[in-house]
């Protein structure tokens, strides 16, 4: 299965994505700046939720992923729409 991050996800992909870890990021990333709200919510709950998680990692796994984010997000920003960018600098 394919998890293009350019394509706009929907809320289901989203959900489906966040169960994938690490590599479901960039379509979580994606989802932020979709211009479905619902869409775009949902990436931003479950980013949190991710980051939440990887707070009871071991030290090396939760800095590959954070690392992972931090390159999503960096590869995304030029999509992102000014409230999309405000949600990305509070993660």
């Amino acid at each position: 299965m394919s998890w293009a991050p350019r394509s706009l996800p929907t809320s289901s992909r989203v959900a489906s994505s966040a169960r994938l870890g690490r590599p479901g990021i960039p379509v979580l990333v994606a989802a932020l700046a979709s211009p479905r709200e619902s869409v775009a919510k949902a990436g931003r709950l479950w980013l949190d939720r991710q980051l939440r998680g990887w707070e009871n990692l071991s030290n090396p796994d939760a800095q590959r992923n954070v690392a992972a984010l931090a390159e999503a997000l960096a590869a995304e920003q030029d999509a992102f729409s000014p409230a999309a960018r405000l949600d990305a600098a509070r993660i």
